[in-house]
């Protein structure tokens, strides 16, 4: 067996290479759940309020009034990406999360 792999490596490298697929999307909200194997799925989606189809407007000297047409607000929730992750990512992801929260405390004087 060569040297090189009969013991652990003292040093890793990591190479970060963006996919050409790859897209920044603003998210604002998340829903999700655990499916039968165990596996956390995230849904990560951008909410809006709905715009309307269309208004009238009609004209009062030299004013322009718009009609809102009284109806139930509506917010449209447009998922932009899903991810899957095992127990064990959960936990990484949480701990990363927690360590960038601190961070940000620490950065912009923060307090919880």
């Amino acid at each position: 067996m060569p040297e090189e792999l009969s013991s652990p490596p003292s040093i890793v490298r990591f190479v970060y290479d963006k996919s050409d697929e790859y897209t920044m999307s603003f998210i604002n909200g998340i829903i999700g759940g655990f499916n039968a194997q165990g596996e956390l799925i995230c849904n990560f989606y951008f909410e809006s309020m709905e715009m309307p189809k269309e208004q009238e407007g009609r004209i009062e000297g030299t004013e322009l009034k718009v009609d809102d047409i009284p109806k139930p607000m509506v917010f449209k929730r447009d998922i932009k990406c899903g991810i899957i992750m095992t127990p064990q990512q959960i936990y990484a992801v949480r701990g990363w999360l927690d360590d960038k929260i601190t961070e940000f405390e620490k950065k912009f004087k923060m307090n919880k």
